[in-house]
């Protein structure tokens, strides 16, 4: 079964960092299969470390660059990449 939802869906978090994070799709609404976040990150925010026990994390940069932690090594990822 598809599913679709038309923009803007779902709620939008203020972190007091400035970030502004939109739930695009909620895990509840597919059966546990994903969500969907678009996050906007003022520059030199930072999203403290964390572990997802029961899920994968992706992330596409649209523009600017962004350092991920991933287990002991970190990636710089600029516009473009996944």
């Amino acid at each position: 079964m598809s599913r679709s939802r038309r923009p803007p869906y779902g709620r939008v978090i203020r972190h007091p960092s400035g970030a502004v994070i939109s739930v695009k799709v909620h895990s509840a609404d597919v059966d546990g299969m994903y969500s969907l976040l678009e996050s906007v990150l003022p520059q030199g925010a930072a999203v403290p470390p964390h572990i997802h026990h029961q899920e994968d994390e992706a992330t596409y940069v649209l523009e600017g660059e962004l350092s991920i932690k991933i287990g002991e090594s970190t990636v710089q990822a600029q516009a473009g990449s996944t």
